[in-house]
C-alpha cells in the first residue's frame, strides 16, 4: 500500500474517533524536522514536531516515546524516509522493550521509503516508539530523514 494512502487512511480513522463530540479517544501524529543518525547500538527516535495529541502529553518529544493513556485496542503506524548515509536502513518499533515490527531497507541512494503499521492492543501506561537501529553496524548505516518526511503516529480503536 502506497505511503500516502495509508496517511489518508490513518488521519480518516483518526479524524472518525475524534469528531463525535464527548467520544474523544487518544489519538497522536508527529514528523521529523531534522535528519537524525543512529548512534552506535542505536537510539530512540525524536520526533520533534506535534501534528495531533489527544488528549494531550501522550507522546513526548523530549524521549520519544507514546504512552497510552487508558487501555484499548491502537493502531500505529512508522513511516521512514531514508537519510543517505550509507546504504542500510533498520527502524524498530517497539512497545514495552519489545519489537513488534522491524523495517529495513538496503537499497543504495537517498530517499528510500519504509513504512510498517500495526495493531496492539496496550494497558494504560504502555510505552511504544521507534528505535533507530545499527543492527551491529557502524559504517554503513542511514538515518531518518527529516523535513516531515519521516513521520509516527498512533490512535485508539
Amino acid at each position: 500500500m502506497n505511503v500516502s494512502v495509508t496517511c489518508i487512511i490513518l488521519l480518516a480513522a483518526v479524524h472518525l474517533s475524534v469528531s463525535q463530540p464527548g467520544s474523544e479517544k487518544p489519538a497522536f501524529s508527529v514528523s521529523l524536522a531534522y535528519h537524525q543518525l543512529p548512534n552506535y547500538g542505536g537510539q530512540v527516535a525524536r520526533f520533534d514536531t506535534v501534528h495531533v495529541d489527544i488528549p494531550g502529553h501522550s507522546y513526548n518529544t523530549g524521549t520519544g516515546v507514546f504512552a497510552a493513556p487508558e487501555q484499548g485496542t491502537y493502531v500505529f503506524n512508522v513511516s521512514a524516509l531514508k537519510y543517505l548515509k550509507g546504504n542500510k536502513m533498520f527502524v524498530r518499533l517497539r512497545h514495552n522493550n519489545k519489537d513488534v515490527a522491524s523495517l529495513y531497507s538496503d537499497s543504495a541512494g537517498n530517499g528510500q521509503n519504509i513504512s510498517h503499521t500495526v495493531i496492539l492492543y496496550l494497558e494504560r501506561g504502555d510505552q511504544v516508539w521507534v528505535f533507530l537501529d545499527t543492527n551491529g553496524e557502524t559504517e554503513d548505516d542511514c538515518g531518518l530523514n527529516g523535513n516531515g518526511y519521516s513521520t509516527f503516529s498512533g490512535f485508539m480503536l
